[in-house]
């Protein structure tokens, strides 16, 4: 049986359902206390969201173009370290990379400014003043530059070298 002829049969009824859902739903946040104090306190979280993700896909973006320059490298040192690096980093779950980069490297990093503020005679940092919003940053950027990367590397390899040249 092929496509109807009259586009009264092929209208998508699920979508005008799915509206009156969310037109219901909408109603229930809008005039219920509880749904709209809840909302409230989510919706600042979903602005640090997004900004969290941005900040992180943009420095990846950056990241990612210099991996892919190497990997694609004549040297083998450059390309190996570039190739190290990607692999392992798409290998591990994002959320196991967050919580070593906001317990580990996070502590480590603070711990590795101290040894270079101490002889210097300079107040020493606590692990406390490095936010835990910049150390997510770091993570999501460590994981979205290897997959940025191998993009960036298939990009690049698929423009021919006449293009190049041109």
């Amino acid at each position: 049986m092929g496509p109807s002829s009259r586009p009264d049969d092929d209208f998508p009824w699920w979508l005008v359902i799915l509206a009156l859902a969310g037109a219901y739903l909408f109603w229930e946040v809008a005039t219920t206390e509880v749904y709209a104090a809840a909302l409230s306190a989510l919706s600042k979280g979903i602005w640090i969201t997004i900004g969290v993700a941005v900040v992180a896909y943009l420095g990846a973006c950056v990241m990612s173009l210099g991996l892919a320059v190497m990997s694609l490298s004549r040297s083998l040192i450059l390309r190996q370290i570039a190739r190290l690096y990607i692999e392992v980093m798409r290998g591990i779950p994002i959320i196991v990379l967050l919580l070593y980069v906001a317990f580990v490297l996070g502590p480590g990093m603070v711990w590795l400014v101290n040894q270079v503020l101490e002889p210097l005679g300079l107040t020493p940092l606590r692990t406390r003043d490095f936010p835990l919003l910049y150390r997510a940053v770091i993570a999501l950027m460590l994981a979205y530059s290897a997959f940025l990367a191998e993009i960036f590397r298939a990009g690049l390899q698929a423009v021919d070298k006449g293009q190049i040249e041109a």
